[in-house]
């Protein structure tokens, strides 16, 4: 995996990040790298410089100018982190949204007596 990830075109990984993705199982789709520079070009669009991507299974913390991912940090890991000097957060694709209720699901109003 360590190949393939440091030749991926428009998005490099750190040395560190690839040993914490190598050590926690996790690898990407082809189908994952092109959210994450997608992902990329979209925070470099509005001025980031410092970003964590937010994914089904990871957290990536990226440096937007280099295109470099600096670590990884996995959701069950997630509790209690600190990401500090980070100026920008992109939720990607496949990330599960919480449910938006609408006026349909939402019970009618008890008004009480007047």
């Amino acid at each position: 995996m360590r190949g393939a990830l440091q030749r991926t075109e428009g998005v490099r990984f750190s040395a560190h990040a690839l040993e914490r993705l190598e050590t926690r199982g996790i690898e990407f789709s082809a189908e994952d790298l092109k959210q994450i520079a997608s992902a990329i070009d979209q925070v470099a669009a509005k001025g980031g410089r410092a970003s964590v991507l937010l994914m089904d299974r990871v957290a990536l913390v990226v440096s937007v100018p280099n295109r470099t991912v600096i670590t990884a940090v996995p959701t069950e890991e997630m509790e209690q982190r600190v990401f500090t000097n980070i100026d920008s957060v992109v939720v990607v694709a496949g990330v599960p949204q919480p449910s938006i209720s609408t006026e349909v699901d939402r019970p009618a109003p008890e008004w009480g007596g007047l």
